[in-house]
């Protein structure tokens, strides 16, 4: 049976889009999915499913979460392979980056070609520790929040 990862966006993120794991898993279970497991606070799961398309294994979650919660996140679906691919296709992980300061966005839908034509794509991966040291530093600055931006609380996460 295939493994999927299911990124519920919104939840559990600044005290809003508040579900509790256990009801979620249970809400995965109702679904027959099974090897139910959520990753700390931040409605990601992992999880089996039949042989059904992931467009529909998405609107079920979605369907469900909605019956279950009053309201549904967004549901971004992968299956497990494809996390490993874009994992072992990251060119920092290659020039010897922390794997654990790796960030990745996913999409709902593709995008347009207009929309990838006006990407800035980052340069090629850092070939030297102190160039990805650069890059590292460059990238925790322009991530940190603003003052007025009040910060998650320390178990929430996000799933974009």
């Amino acid at each position: 049976m295939p493994r999927y990862i299911a990124l519920l966006r919104s939840v559990n993120v600044g005290g809003h889009g508040r579900i509790a794991m256990n009801e979620l898993r249970a809400s995965f279970e109702s679904l027959k999915y099974s090897g139910v497991t959520t990753y700390i606070q931040t409605g990601n799961v992992v999880f089996s499913a039949g042989a059904r398309s992931e467009a529909a294994i998405a609107a079920a979650i979605e369907e469900r979460l909605a019956e279950d919660f009053g309201d549904s996140p967004a549901v971004i679906l992968r299956s497990v392979p494809e996390f490993l691919r874009i994992r072992g296709a990251s060119p920092y992980a290659k020039a010897g980056a922390n794997p654990s300061r790796h960030h990745v966005t996913f999409l709902a839908t593709k995008p347009t070609k207009e929309a990838l034509a006006a990407l800035t794509l980052p340069r090629a991966a850092p070939t030297s520790s102190s160039s990805m040291a650069e890059r590292s530093t460059c990238t925790r600055r322009t991530a940190t929040r603003r003052p007025s931006t009040p910060a998650p609380s320390s178990n929430a996460g996000s799933a974009s």
